[in-house]
């Protein structure tokens, strides 16, 4: 599935509201390669620590306003790498959600966009950059759904099946008078 991910070439998180503080559940290696991190920096951390004295902290609030009721957005902001790089960040967050409609996870894509920013075209090009993050990321949100589907139905089945065994083979303590005869390998039906 890490290869399906990554063939979006995007800069993207994966993370998990369900968990305290929403951490980060899996890191692109676009996202290792912009922002300087290892996965030992990024897994299980929270993605604040890319902010710095010059994130906006309007644009923060957006992300955790879209966090708190479940919904997407988009901005930029300025965040910085590892060894305290700034860089602008067309950031998008989509929530992906089960088949009861919660939320299971949120992906973050991140577009460095820090040369366009200083281009002539500035803020129309990151505009439509935006737009472009906005649509992959929706396409990357409905992978990470069907691959939480197939989980989630492979853990029905698993429960299924072991639910279908007999408890004394579970247990393992089938006693002799469920064997056919006394040939242990025979049982009766």
């Amino acid at each position: 599935m890490e290869s399906v991910f990554e063939s979006f070439g995007l800069s993207f998180v994966i993370s998990n509201p369900r968990e305290q503080d929403n951490p980060i559940v899996y890191a692109s290696e676009n996202f290792y390669k912009t922002t300087g991190y290892s996965p030992k920096e990024v897994i299980n951390r929270n993605c604040r620590f890319l902010q710095g004295k010059d994130t906006s902290r309007q644009s923060v609030c957006e992300i955790r306003d879209a966090i708190r009721e479940e919904r997407a957005t988009s901005t930029c902001l300025l965040n910085y790498r590892k060894n305290g790089t700034p860089f602008w960040n067309a950031f998008h967050l989509e929530p992906v959600k089960d088949v009861h409609g919660m939320t299971e996870f949120y992906i973050g894509v991140q577009v460095d966009v820090t040369e366009m920013f200083k281009s002539a075209l500035g803020e129309a090009a990151v505009s439509e950059c935006s737009k472009d993050v906005c649509s992959k990321a929706q396409q990357l949100a409905n992978e990470v759904k069907k691959y939480a589907d197939k989980l989630h139905e492979n853990a029905r089945v698993s429960v299924a099946v072991a639910d279908s065994i007999p408890s004394p083979l579970l247990s393992g303590g089938i006693d002799r008078s469920e064997r056919g005869g006394e040939n242990p390998g025979c049982y009766s039906s």
